[in-house]
């Protein structure tokens, strides 16, 4: 799966340890944190590894073109959709709900969320 992050180099730290060894694979520390603070292009992978699951997270760089994308970016396409619903399947004991919930009326993804089961 793909994951795109607006992940600041000093939160880090907090995301490798949502996803703690030897369960998963995370880069070491300061690998997260030099993708991090890339003005673009930053990229690194986490990797669950009893299901062999993958995600690549990139990180959104400082540049007008990709917040634009961002702020404008909708789960509209089955492979996404089918990700969320392997994720909820999978970690639904690591998914704080209510603020997941914010989010999508926030966001306004109540639609695609129920496609997601």
């Amino acid at each position: 799966m793909e994951i795109v992050l607006q992940l600041e180099p000093e939160a880090a730290e907090r995301l490798v340890a949502v996803y703690p060894a030897p369960a998963y694979y995370t880069p070491p520390i300061e690998g997260v944190r030099l993708e991090a603070a890339r003005s673009a292009h930053g990229h690194f992978k986490i990797l669950d590894l009893e299901t062999s699951l993958r995600a690549d997270v990139y990180c959104l760089g400082g540049d007008s073109l990709g917040l634009w994308a961002m702020e404008r970016r909708m789960a509209s396409s089955d492979r996404h959709l089918n990700d969320i619903a392997a994720m909820r399947r999978i970690s639904s004991a690591m998914i704080d709900d209510a603020a997941l919930a914010r989010w999508i009326e926030q966001l306004g993804l109540e639609p695609e969320w129920r496609m997601t089961g």
